[in-house]
């Protein structure tokens, strides 16, 4: 499997394991009919040498733009935690049967993430964000006023907020490693998950709490979903960008743009830029 899919060569040469990255780039050009430059190592080594080290998570909290990315991903992550894994152990109170209930549960996720890869390229991964966020929270929050006995239309919302969870938890993976200088990156992610997994702590006792009202559980989620959506507006988009490779980067990122600015590109325009410093594969 490592073969298939190696280890990424930025990620080599912030660990200054640069023959290894090196010979990565090689097998990248040679598939893609470029060549590489022969002293490859020696400008991995300078390139590193000018990105600077890799940083503890303290280091994420200093500087004042990345300190609030990391907070606002830190909450988006613990509710898409709580959201999506409180929505499965609510399944039982949806009533019908359990095990189809499941079924669609599971079903409805890949139509998701092609929705959130397709939105994604299209407009951006911020405002699609926050649209996923806002469809699956206003799904939820809608359920508590149906009347008594609408057990297909409770159903079918719950399905739509499942949908928009499950597409939201595929845009943060690519927001959280997108956002954050070569050197915090892979810690942003690790942090953002850790924080997720403890969500999980509180998700039997708010279910628990539907025993006394049906709601409660939906507006919770539904609640903590919309005001993800909120927030999530405040992260820069990074689709079609050069991701930051330094602090000093990562502060500059998304300065110039304007909030209701729509990354709005023809598919056929639709490229990947990374700011590979000096290295060119002609």
């Amino acid at each position: 499997w490592p073969r298939i899919v190696p280890e990424s060569a930025r990620w080599l040469s912030s660990r200054g394991r640069y023959w290894e990255a090196g010979q990565i780039l090689r097998r990248i050009a040679k598939v893609n009919g470029k060549t590489c430059p022969e002293d490859v190592e020696e400008r991995l080594r300078l390139d590193d040498h000018n990105h600077g080290p890799s940083y503890g998570f303290i280091s994420l909290f200093i500087p004042p733009r990345t300190r609030l990315r990391i907070i606002i991903i830190i909450y988006m992550w613990s509710v898409l935690h709580m959201t999506y894994h409180g929505l499965h152990i609510n399944i039982n109170s949806l009533g019908g049967n359990d095990f189809l209930n499941y079924l669609i549960f599971g079903a409805i996720e890949f139509p998701a993430y092609l929705m959130a890869w397709g939105s994604g390229r299209w407009c951006g991964w911020r405002w699609s964000q926050a649209f996923c966020f806002l469809l699956g929270g206003g799904a939820l929050l809608l359920v508590p006023a149906m009347p008594p006995g609408e057990y297909t239309t409770v159903v079918v919302l719950s399905v739509i907020g499942k949908f928009g969870i499950s597409a939201s938890y595929m845009i943060i993976y690519i927001q959280a490693s997108e956002l954050f200088p070569t050197g915090m990156r892979s810690t942003a992610i690790g942090l953002a998950s850790i924080a997720g997994n403890l969500a999980y702590i509180i998700i039997p006792y708010v279910v628990a709490l539907g025993r006394h009202k049906q709601s409660i559980p939906y507006v919770v989620f539904g609640t903590a979903a919309v005001v993800a959506s909120v927030v999530s507006t405040f992260l820069p988009e990074s689709s079609h960008e050069a991701l930051p490779q330094t602090i000093t980067d990562s502060e500059a990122f998304g300065k110039k743009q304007k909030f209701f600015a729509w990354n709005l590109t023809p598919w056929h325009e639709k490229t990947t830029h990374v700011d590979d410093g000096s290295i060119q594969l002609n």
